[in-house]
């Protein structure tokens, strides 16, 4: 089931899993779930946006699937954009699909800091990215695909002896329009909103989209929930509230920037 913006109308909810964000983390944790047999509520803030919808434009993509216009910056030394998607499938539809598996150091550090054992060695990683890389279709940037900086870059680490390979990516039908950073009209991409989440629908749990979360709710020291309300895309109007309760857990995943 698919639920989407509603104006007055409060909606609620209980399920076995609640997870916040469809992105790469969320999706993959919902569908996990889902085909374990437990019913999952996968809530995003953004539209639920199919290949014919994504905009021809960079404006348009700006308007329709970046936060704030993607005005949002972080701050240091410098301002460095942060270049996100706020979408069903979350930064996925509007990235470049590329694929890098996280470096052993950073899992050994994750581990060693936050007592994660075992599960993030990076033998154990790489048996799910195994996994994960097969069902998405990961593969080397075919030669018809590179484009001519592909190949220019290619020859020049090819000359000078610098290690190089093509890049890793999750497509299966890559035409090479270069339309990526405004969502893959062509359906090459293998992004969340084309793959799990129409499956986790199909296993009987709910997507929620313009549902921004607005609080984790919290009983005796455990997360059973969450609410918000509904806000409509383009014109930002806040609509109904909804409240997801969760009967075995909460996953946050909406990336560094929206989970804290």
């Amino acid at each position: 089931m698919h639920v989407s913006y509603r104006d007055k109308e409060r909606l609620e909810l209980e399920v076995d899993y609640v997870v916040v964000g469809s992105g790469a983390g969320g999706s993959a944790a919902a569908i996990v779930l889902a085909r374990a047999g437990w019913r999952v509520a996968l809530i995003e803030a953004g539209a639920w946006l199919d290949p014919a919808d994504y905009p021809w434009s960079m404006l348009g993509t700006m308007r329709d699937t970046f936060p704030d216009w993607g005005a949002r910056v972080a701050v240091g030394n410098a301002l460095m954009p942060i270049v996100q998607g706020e979408m069903v499938g979350g930064s996925c539809v509007i990235n470049s699909a590329i694929v890098v598996r996280t470096p052993g150091d950073v899992l050994a550090d994750w581990r060693d800091r936050f007592g994660l054992g075992d599960v993030f060695t990076e033998r154990a990683m790489g048996d799910a990215q195994d996994a994960i890389e097969a069902e998405l279709q990961v593969r080397p940037t075919a030669e018809a695909e590179l484009g001519a900086s592909g190949r220019t870059m290619l020859a020049a680490c090819w000359r000078l002896g610098m290690e190089h390979h093509p890049t890793d990516r999750n497509v299966s039908s890559c035409q090479a329009v270069n339309y990526c950073l405004q969502g893959c009209r062509d359906c090459g991409k293998q992004t969340p909103n084309r793959t799990w989440i129409p499956e986790l629908i199909d296993c009987g749990s709910v997507v929620l989209s313009c549902a921004p979360v607005d609080r984790v709710e919290i009983a005796k020291g455990v997360a059973v929930g969450v609410s918000g309300r509904f806000c409509e895309p383009r014109t930002k109007r806040r609509g109904g509230r909804f409240v997801v309760r969760a009967r075995r857990g909460v996953l946050v995943a909406a990336s560094a920037v929206c989970s804290a």
